[in-house]
């Protein structure tokens, strides 16, 4: 068994007031069974953030309020979530929605850790993970 799991367009759902940027990257796990069962299919997202100081910092920092069209700052953040939800799915503990922590000074490193060149737009991206079978006796 595997399953494909598809990011959908991003969200910025972050506060008005927050010194820093949220974004919510939705995706569906599609479960896909050898043989006859039917393949199953199911909608989540994940959350990350990144506060004012870190986005700066890492040349990120947005003009005006739409972080959306900022390509730099979106592929970063996504980098994140897909790394996320790809341990999750090998691990078989996809959550309905997983909150990251907010990157800032005191949990990530003082540069971007990645090339934004090799980093896939969220929307439409997926990826295939193999489950090990299961053995029933």
């Amino acid at each position: 068994m595997k399953i494909r799991v598809t990011f959908d367009k991003p969200r910025d759902v972050g506060a008005n007031d927050l010194d820093g940027v949220i974004l919510r990257f939705p995706f569906v796990v599609q479960t896909i069974h050898e043989g006859a069962e039917k393949d199953t299919a199911s909608v989540h997202t994940v959350s990350v953030g990144i506060t004012g100081t870190r986005q700066a910092e890492w040349q990120l920092a947005t003009q005006g309020t739409n972080h959306l069209q900022n390509d730099a700052l979106v592929k970063t953040l996504f980098e994140y979530a897909r790394r996320e939800v790809e341990k999750q799915a090998r691990e078989g503990s996809l959550q309905e929605h997983t909150e990251i922590p907010l990157l800032g000074t005191y949990n990530s490193p003082a540069s971007n850790p990645f090339d934004v060149a090799k980093i896939p737009n969220p929307e439409g991206f997926s990826f295939e993970v193999e489950l090990p079978k299961k053995i029933d006796f």
